[in-house]
């Protein structure tokens, strides 16, 4: 009887393992094109328009199931892959730059070591670099930008004994230390977001305050987060050199010199959680969001325990009022990874889709979708 029994309860779970996976609907995509990689790839982590009009991604730089993963992956305007590339001493990425010469920069780390590493335009290693100085080292590197006056700035939250410093560094071109920036904050403020400025500098974002640093790294401003925005997890500059913070419900602009010009509800149905903004070539943004609705085949389970998972892009004005909102439904579960806006007015957005509804490993995709007419 014991035996018969475990045998029924092993039935039961392959059937809903192989044949209770969510219905959802398939609304078909409105994108340009869609490009998928397989599971090799990793999930990505961000995702770049370069200067010759394609893409690099940011990947995933190792697999709980599989062999170690690209660390970019460079593809052109149609999302064709050129090239992917390992530095040669693997780390798990975290950001990447293109330089002006159209090379490109990745920060990451390595058992427990922040590392720098360059490529030049067909993702042959340049150098690999070590951060931070002797007995000081900037072990986990999390965003990477571009500077006005071309160089780099990298942002690290340290870990055991430092796990309460963040440090900004600014580099030069080839990772000489140009400045260090390091602030001590409390156990539970993490970084968020880091973007450049118009005077060399960065604006820093994390759990509880923002901070702009000027050129040579002097603080410009410091803003508190208010209640309503502590916790904000995106940060975009705008077009005259302010910033815009998103958080789960709210979404405020600042202007260049910190001054809050308007804080307002980023008005959502139950389910949307935003997860990246960009800044618009008409000074607007739009928001990428995912959301959540229930399949309607659940035969062992209740209703609530199935659902599909779509890609919303919602569009805003320079007042951050909505302008337009978008829904992408798939017969897929998806998550939105990255979004950013390209040269032709349109976006890109990079995603992972699950390979099945019990697992968020699977396809990583690039969506180009037009912009709206």
């Amino acid at each position: 009887m014991k035996q018969a029994h475990t045998i029924t309860l092993m039935a039961m779970a392959a059937l809903v393992l192989v044949g209770c996976e969510p219905n959802c609907t398939n609304d078909g995509l409105p994108g340009a094109w869609q490009q998928d990689f397989d599971f090799e790839y990793g999930s990505g982590t961000s995702i770049l328009q370069t200067q010759d009009g394609g893409y690099l991604i940011v990947g995933g730089g190792g697999s709980p199931h599989g062999p170690m993963s690209p660390e970019l992956v460079k593809t052109d305007s149609a999302g064709q892959e050129i090239w992917s590339s390992f530095s040669s001493t693997p780390i798990f990425p975290e950001s990447a730059a293109e330089m002006d010469d159209g090379s490109f920069v990745l920060v990451g780390f390595s058992k427990g070591q922040g590392n720098m590493v360059r490529l030049d335009a067909d993702g042959t290693v340049i150098w690999t670099r070590l951060l931070g100085e002797s007995g000081q080292p900037l072990p986990l590197p999390s965003r990477l930008v571009s500077t006005s006056d071309g160089n780099l700035a990298a942002v690290s939250q340290g870990h055991f004994s430092l796990e309460n410093r963040i440090t900004v560094v600014k580099f030069d071109a080839e990772a000489a230390t140009v400045w260090t920036s390091a602030m001590e904050v409390a156990a539970n403020d993490f970084v968020r977001g880091l973007v450049p400025t118009e005077d060399g500098g960065v604006t820093l974002l994390t759990d509880t305050f923002m901070r702009r640093l000027d050129g040579d790294g002097a603080t410009v401003w410091n803003f508190t987060l208010p209640p309503d925005l502590a916790g904000s997890e995106h940060l975009v500059a705008t077009n005259d050199d302010g910033v815009v913070v998103l958080g789960d419900d709210r979404v405020a602009r600042f202007d260049v010199d910190g001054n809050e010009l308007w804080n307002k509800a980023f008005a959502s149905e139950t389910g949307k959680e935003p997860i990246d903004i960009s800044g618009t070539p008409d000074g607007g943004f739009v928001v990428g969001s995912s959301t959540y609705s229930y399949a309607e085949n659940s035969f062992y389970f209740p209703r609530s325990s199935w659902y599909c998972q779509n890609m919303v892009l919602t569009k805003l004005n320079r007042a951050g009022n909505v302008e337009s909102e978008r829904e992408f439904s798939t017969d897929s579960i998806n998550f939105l990874v990255d979004l950013v806006p390209t040269s032709d007015g349109g976006y890109i957005i990079l995603g992972s889709r699950g390979r099945s509804f019990f697992s968020s490993y699977g396809y990583m995709f690039l969506m180009k979708v037009d912009g709206e007419e």
